[in-house]
């Protein structure tokens, strides 16, 4: 900071404000977006910014000595009673009214009030009519969403029993214990069955988010070594690795397999599985995905990681949204409503954890979280 320059006058901000004066401070006053009303210490007003005349519909002259309370309706009018005894006591108070306004319009407001020397206040005040438009459109929306939920929950259950009936059919047509079926109807009906069970695991994924969202999904756990966890994981994988022409790696630390944990394994399987075969599909053939588990200070760390098509940055918080999707050349084609990443999400949350996302666009995705072992 530069030395003060001793020779300067000295600075007095009462005589800096003095030189304001009245007619500075009216134009301050004018200038603001607020309402500004002035009352003296009979709440008789003094002086009310444009703002405050606009918002009621007054001239300033036809309020100028009026009483505060005739600017309120009857509740609000006792409010303000019982405040301004508390700023006689020289405190500020704070609260929600309804003013009224030439008309008749009723008009909720937000009032600060701040006592003045002379015993009067200076109120500033805010239209809540904005804001409470937005709440009320907010909490329609809550319900809307709500609905919405119910509906696929519902919609989603009576799908399921026809579905799997469906499934058991074409299963049987296929084993043959209707009648002999030749390879072109052989054909139609494996290609309706893949169908048929792309259909159940959609439905299911409804119905568990939908679980989640409501906090009703019920979660089964058991203390498991992550050994016993990953190992149907690890050889289901092997198998997808030949079909698809793409490496698949498994990494541990010495000794972090006999870890134990205590965790839903179906869901846990749930989510590896998820990672691994999203893994499968954005990456080329001759690229790698790797599933490595490690120690952390806080637990084990289960990291799912590929050489595939990544996924932008301002992308990677979307992707756990219900029915988002990355479009890039290799996932537009992808079908499906994209809930795997969204129920996967809920289900780490419920174990006590969060998914991390690493990605490099054209090169590598990492997705991981940890589970807490028990002691």
């Amino acid at each position: 900071m530069a030395n003060a320059d001793t020779n300067a006058p000295h600075f007095d901000p009462r005589t800096a404000l003095e030189k304001i004066g009245i007619d500075g401070l009216k134009k301050i006053l004018d200038a603001m977006q607020e309402c500004v009303w002035v009352g003296d210490e009979r709440e008789r007003t003094i002086y009310a910014n444009p703002k405050f005349c606009q918002l009621l519909g007054y001239d300033l002259d036809e309020i100028i000595g009026e009483e505060s309370y005739i600017f309120w309706d009857e509740e609000s009018a006792n409010t303000v009673r019982q405040n301004n005894e508390i700023r006689k006591h020289g405190d500020a108070s704070q609260y929600e009214g309804v003013l009224k306004s030439k008309t008749g319009e009723l008009i909720p407001v937000f009032l600060s009030g701040t006592p003045i020397p002379s015993g009067g206040t200076v109120g500033i005040i805010t239209d809540l009519r904005e804001i409470n438009t937005l709440k009320r459109v907010e909490e329609e929306l809550t319900k809307l969403n709500s609905l919405k939920d119910d509906f696929i929950a519902l919609v989603s259950h009576e799908l399921r029993t026809p579905m799997t009936a469906i499934k058991g059919y074409l299963s049987m047509a296929l084993e043959g214990d209707f009648w002999e079926l030749s390879a072109p109807v052989r054909k139609i009906i494996q290609a309706s069955y893949d169908s048929s069970l792309r259909l159940i695991d959609l439905i299911n994924d409804m119905l568990s988010l939908s679980k989640i969202e409501k906090g009703a999904m019920t979660f089964n756990m058991r203390e498991v070594s992550v050994d016993e966890l990953v190992e149907e994981v690890r050889s289901g994988m092997e198998i997808v690795a030949k079909e698809k022409n793409v490496a698949f790696e498994f990494l541990s630390e010495p000794g972090v397999l006999g870890e134990r944990l205590s965790v839903d394994v179906d869901r846990i399987k749930q989510v590896l599985f998820n990672f691994l075969t999203n893994a499968y599909k954005f990456t080329p053939e001759g690229g790698k995905v790797s599933l490595g588990i490690g120690r952390t200070p806080s637990g084990v760390r289960f990291a799912v990681a590929d050489t595939g098509v990544g996924i932008p940055q301002e992308k990677i918080e979307k992707i756990f949204d219900k029915f988002y999707q990355v479009q890039n050349q290799m996932r537009h084609s992808e079908e499906g409503l994209w809930l795997g990443l969204a129920l996967c999400s809920g289900i780490i949350s419920a174990h006590g954890s969060k998914i991390h996302v690493e990605s490099e666009v054209g090169k590598w995705s990492e997705f991981s979280f940890v589970l807490k072992t028990v002691r």
